[in-house]
């Protein structure tokens, strides 16, 4: 009886060392993914502001347009959407210089669900993060955009936990989300964009140019021959947090 019985506190202790065992891990893989989710961290009151260069090339037409303004991104406040989710309201304000006065430009979301950080763009949704964050893991960033079904953008992770400097500003860990790269000798579509830890998006890039068909230089590179194309850059100026 008493072999019985210590037979089976033997088997509970085993039970219970092996629950907490379990538990451990289930926290610290927990904690790793809530370690990723600073690189989009959705906290009510921060704002980020980028300076931006919009670039428009028709060289048949004479137009060679290069536009410089602002852009300011602040999460302003939370609601439920029609899935019972968390979404956060990103208002975006507009202004051609530090000179000019800030007006509201448009109103995005972003969420963090399924392990996953999406935003809804000028209203398409894209899948801009998945996590855990790992060096070479890719995703469909179209999967959501019901304009656009049959394309699936495959963004990558090319850097990850990088210190880089944009701007001036010193940032001990950023990553680098590759989402087009489609090159040739007459045409290239590249686009990227970094996320830095408890900032977001500080930089993004998105290249689409196309050269002559015929009669150019191969080794000269395809920025310096633009036939047509626009080149759009956004980098981080200044952030903070109003509460």
């Amino acid at each position: 009886m008493i072999n019985k019985f210590l037979y089976k506190l033997s088997l509970l202790t085993i039970l219970i060392l092996l629950l907490s065992a379990c538990e451990k891990n289930t926290l610290n893989v927990d904690n790793s993914i809530s370690d990723d989710y600073r690189y989009f961290p959705l906290n009510i009151g921060s704002w980020v502001i980028y300076n931006v260069e919009d670039i428009n090339i028709d060289e048949p037409s004479a137009v060679f347009d290069t536009n410089c303004y602002q852009i300011k991104e602040v999460v302003d406040s939370t609601f439920l959407d029609e899935t019972n989710s968390e979404t956060y309201r990103i208002e975006r304000y507009f202004r051609q210089d530090t000179s000019c006065s800030w007006q509201i430009k448009d109103v995005w979301t972003a969420q963090i669900i399924n392990n996953t950080a999406q935003r809804v763009e000028e209203n398409i949704r894209y899948v801009k993060l998945s996590f855990p964050l790992k060096i070479n893991k890719i995703w469909n960033g179209n999967l959501y955009n019901m304009l656009d079904t049959l394309n699936e953008f495959n963004y990558e992770i090319t850097q990850l936990d990088i210190n880089e400097a944009i701007n001036n500003i010193s940032l001990d860990s950023v990553l680098t989300v590759t989402q087009i790269l489609d090159t040739s000798l007459i045409h290239k579509n590249y686009s990227y964009e970094k996320y830095a830890k408890n900032i977001g998006l500080v930089f993004k890039k998105d290249i689409r140019i196309l050269s002559n068909q015929s009669g150019f230089d191969p080794s000269v590179p395809i920025e310096q021959r633009i036939k047509t194309g626009t080149v759009f850059t956004m980098q981080i100026f200044d952030y903070g947090d109003n509460e």
